[in-house]
């Protein structure tokens, strides 16, 4: 593939912006500064990609993004492309890193490639990252790092950069890129290249933050379904006082609820667990579907893959990118399948022929598709599903994610489908038991036999 580096006008310094209030960068002056780059042509009121998109490339492009650091952007990065290449053989896996950390390369790097002349940022200056793609571990291929990729911020003269070196790439699949902890030139290309941006948030500031995202998506008329934000790191053990019910969680779904923000259903859990996957004697970082297969981590990273699979083909298409179709029925992994969504699924055993017991608690219960959490009182339970009061909130075949707290434990996370619903109030929930530990998990919850 010939590389045309004459196109790539590096010439033209960026002017660094420092002020991001809403008074700076997303003030309509603001706007024009930023968006301006010596005087030149190119104007952030209209999106990047429009500028220089001539044809359907054959790759989509996810953007993993925060301004706050410590929310698990590359932990994120690295595992999604995983569990992407574990549902998706056929579907190729390229990560980019604009961080100075190697923790992909920790992560992805064979033993005999640990020297890397060519790095993302010696790619980006050539205008093709053709030399500096690597094939790792797990099937994925990646650029190496560069711990002076920073320099790149004086090179970028508009926000379409990186995507014109994307489209000079002779690559065709899925692209993720992992950015840095900042929302400067590199952090604004990685989203202005993105078919889909994840936005992490783990508390009101990492949430403040990402307004940011949707403010420029608006400065360049980009739809705000380009975006999801992603509950990451929750700690399910923060309570608030005055209301012992009321956790982290629901305080975060009830903000973005408010502010209308597209997200996605599945959040990602704080677990000590998977955090010292990360430090060892061998210095790498080790994939939580191959060390920790039987975590809820795991579940939740499986959920949301095949969700990013699913919103990727909603908001960007791929049959007509000449690359595979992302519709293509994904493969299982072991051992959790997804679970089906047909309501009328006759699969599983009929409830009232198991064996029940009683069960009075009050579950947290999550609607597929809002950030709605609300309260359910359950009667009884049983491993095909749960007995509960009557609740006016929920439909006939309605599909929820219930929460059963374990003793000692994070909670038992479970898909489940409105069964009876007698007069339109719900009394009965089946589950949609994915994993096998599932059901030895809701056998734990059984009271003990008298002796």
């Amino acid at each position: 593939m010939q590389v045309i580096l004459g196109s790539l006008d590096f010439s033209t310094k960026f002017r660094t912006r420092t002020d991001f209030s809403e008074e700076g960068l997303f003030s309509e002056e603001g706007l024009n500064d930023a968006g301006s780059v010596g005087g030149g042509g190119f104007s952030v009121k209209s999106d990047p990609r429009q500028a220089v998109e001539g044809h359907r490339p054959p790759f989509r492009v996810l953007t993993i993004s925060s301004n706050k650091g410590g929310v698990g952007k590359t932990t994120l990065a690295c595992n999604l492309a995983i569990y992407l290449r574990a549902l998706r053989e056929d579907l190729p896996v390229l990560l980019l890193t604009f961080d100075d950390q190697p923790m992909p390369d920790r992560m992805f790097g064979l033993v005999d490639d640990q020297q890397h002349s060519a790095t993302i940022l010696t790619g980006f200056r050539q205008g093709s990252l053709d030399r500096a793609i690597r094939l790792g571990q797990y099937g994925v291929h990646y650029v190496p790092y560069s711990a002076d990729v920073g320099q790149l911020k004086a090179d970028i003269a508009s926000h379409s950069q990186l995507w014109r070196v994307l489209e000079r790439t002779d690559w065709r699949g899925l692209v993720i890129i992992d950015t840095k902890s900042d929302f400067e030139i590199l952090t604004q290309n990685a989203i202005a290249a993105s078919d889909l941006s994840i936005v992490l948030v783990s508390d009101h500031a990492s949430l403040r933050e990402s307004r940011k995202v949707f403010e420029l998506f608006d400065s360049w008329g980009r739809s705000h379904d380009r975006a999801r934000l992603l509950l990451s790191l929750v700690d399910l053990r923060i309570k608030f006082r005055g209301d012992g019910r009321l956790d982290i969680l629901a305080v975060l779904l009830s903000e973005i609820r408010r502010c209308g923000y597209p997200l996605f259903e599945t959040f990602l859990s704080r677990s000590p667990a998977i955090e010292a996957l990360y430090t060892n004697p061998e210095e790498r970082m080790y994939a939580i579907l191959h060390r920790a297969p039987k975590s809820l981590i795991h579940r939740q990273m499986h959920h949301l893959a095949q969700d990013v699979l699913d919103t990727l083909d909603e908001v960007a298409g791929w049959s007509d990118a000449g690359g595979p179709e992302l519709t293509h029925r994904p493969r299982a992994i072991a051992p959790m399948r997804r679970p089906g969504r047909d309501p009328n699924a006759q699969t599983r055993r009929d409830r009232r022929q198991e064996v029940r017991w009683g069960y009075h608690a009050q579950v947290a219960v999550f609607r597929e598709g809002d950030p709605a959490i609300f309260p359910l009182r359950a009667r009884d339970l049983s491993c095909e599903g749960m007995g509960i009061a009557p609740a006016d909130m929920l439909e006939g075949c309605e599909r929820v994610h219930v929460a059963l707290q374990q003793p000692g434990a994070e909670p038992l996370l479970l898909w489940a489908r409105v069964v009876r619903n007698d007069a339109g109030r719900a009394q009965g929930l089946a589950f949609e038991l994915g994993a096998p530990q599932d059901r030895s998990r809701l056998e734990a919850l059984r009271p003990p036999v008298p002796g």
